[in-house]
């Protein structure tokens, strides 16, 4: 069967081997066909097209790309702008799936040159997003309710505001004030929902926030005019951040940059529409071929800031930011915008499909998450050790398939179908995949408050997985231990040999 482009000459194929033609032009814009157009399909020509482009990109990237770099470090340097942080992909990285519809499988490649890049938007937004998340992931204590969520606290605060506003809420809305100076804004908002259906995702600052400000333009309490006006300052997005984030690009003289890679659909009666057919192992893959960066490929990220504001300011834009960064100082900012890449890049990845291992970096961090300004391991057994102690019976009514979401094979389904079987688990959660290496004994658990959840780490094979389990019919820390000494642990440990 015969491969035709989408170009004048439709069955002469595109130059893809002196370097000299646009990469980014053949991948965007002269698509492959089986057999004439017939059907548009391209089932045998997609596979043959993607690795063509990888070998266009080698191509220009030796052709054109050491000169092309020096003049772009060269710009930056010119500017000012901090070009020291340097970190190479764990595992393969996509950039802009979306970008190329014809292919549904996109992957961002430098307009002139065709070299794979990360826009500076991209980590701008991954670092923003770090820094609201790692203030969400703090706790409060209230009188009756010590070690909430501040989410909760924020939600608590929104239903009754107490006669003053409390301590912890004057330094969480200090350290909003610090993200929104630097970004720009404090945007994050929890998943929009269908019609019908609940919010998801994580607490999010914003959303919180307009709640609680709602509630005190209703009350007006004199005592909360400070942190009310600190609230409506950090709602409005019309303002501009201090930091600013380039195009993070490759490092010269590398070798291969991109390879082909597929995602393997094994149920696709099942996933028709209206279909009823179950999904079983009988039914045929459909390989569906796209284009990532490589592991081990070396990336440069700049950065840069604006001039650190002076007092007394020349306007309420440059007092806010003044107020904002009191009790810092301009060199302080280098090695906190160092730390954001570090651990986003390292932790949290960037691009697509990160759950799924893509899009991690080797920064030097082990496969941990953050939790307040600093970064530790979430999942370490709690000191001292609690003794498990078995809970009531609790029959449950839940399937055990109901109480799944997002489980795949990459967490270990059977295992934790097995795991779901058991009276006192509600809900189980399949959170990131990994396959960096961990420096400590897995799986690990960390247990919230009152043992109603665990967030789990575990191997499955050479993948590193987390997962949250929620549990019901538990009353105390000690029984959710029992809980996971005799019905969790025993799984995971079997995945992990």
């Amino acid at each position: 069967m015969a491969t035709v482009y989408t170009r004048t000459h439709k069955t002469s194929p595109p130059d893809f081997q002196s370097g000299q033609a646009s990469p980014s032009l053949l991948f965007h814009k002269w698509q492959p066909w089986d057999d004439d157009f017939k059907g548009f399909k391209r089932t045998d020509s997609r596979l043959e097209y993607l690795q063509n482009i990888a070998k266009s990109v080698q191509a220009s990237f030796q052709r054109t790309y050491s000169g092309w770099h020096q003049r772009y470090l060269a710009a930056l340097t010119a500017l000012g702008v901090e070009t020291t942080v340097r970190y190479s992909t764990l595992w393969r990285l996509i950039i802009g799936w979306g970008g190329n519809p014809a292919l549904e499988a996109g992957l961002t490649l430098h307009h002139l040159y065709g070299f794979p890049c990360i826009p500076g938007a991209a980590v701008k937004g991954v670092l923003h997003h770090l820094a609201e998340m790692e203030i969400m992931a703090r706790e409060v204590d209230f009188p009756d309710k010590p070690g909430q969520p501040i989410a909760e606290g924020l939600k608590q605060l929104s239903q009754s505001p107490p006669a003053g506003p409390p301590a912890w809420l004057g330094e969480m809305l200090q350290q909003l004030r610090l993200v929104k100076a630097f970004f720009g804004s404090i945007h994050l908002e929890q998943g929009k929902p269908e019609k019908g259906e609940n919010s998801f995702g994580p607490d999010c600052p914003r959303p919180l926030l307009k709640d609680l400000l709602e509630t005190l333009e209703k009350r007006k309490p004199d005592s909360w005019k400070v942190p009310q006006e600190q609230i409506k300052k950090l709602l409005d997005e019309h303002t501009g951040g201090m930091l600013r984030f380039y195009d993070a690009v490759p490092e010269p003289n590398q070798a291969e940059l991109l390879q082909t890679d597929i995602v393997n659909c094994h149920y696709s009666e099942y996933y028709k529409e209206n279909s009823t057919y179950p999904p079983s192992d009988d039914q045929q893959p459909i390989p569906v071929t796209f284009l990532a960066v490589r592991p081990g490929v070396r990336f440069i990220f700049p950065f840069a800031a604006d001039a650190w504001p002076q007092a007394p300011g020349r306007d309420g834009e440059e007092k806010e930011r003044l107020a904002a960064l009191h009790g810092r100082e301009e060199k302080d900012l280098i090695p906190m915008v160092k730390k954001w890449l570090q651990t986003a890049l390292g932790e949290w990845g960037i691009g697509a499909k990160t759950a799924a291992g893509y899009g991690y970096f080797n920064t030097g961090l082990d496969f941990q998450r953050s939790k307040g300004a600093h970064t530790e391991s979430r999942l370490t057994p709690p000191e001292p050790e609690i003794t498990p102690v078995k809970p009531p019976p609790y029959p449950s009514s839940t399937s055990p398939a109901a109480k799944l979401k997002g489980i795949s094979k990459q967490h270990g389904e059977s295992a934790w179908k097995t795991i779901a079987a058991g009276e006192y688990v509600e809900k189980i959660e399949g959170g990131p995949v990994s396959f960096r290496e961990v420096n400590e004994p897995l799986p690990a658990r960390e247990m919230s408050h009152g043992g109603k959840t665990l967030e789990v780490r575990y191997k499955n094979g050479s993948a590193c997985c987390q997962v949250k389990v929620k549990l019901q019919g538990v009353h105390s820390e000690a029984e959710a231990q029992w809980v996971w000494e005799t019905t969790i642990l025993p799984e995971l440990a079997k995945m992990a040999i």
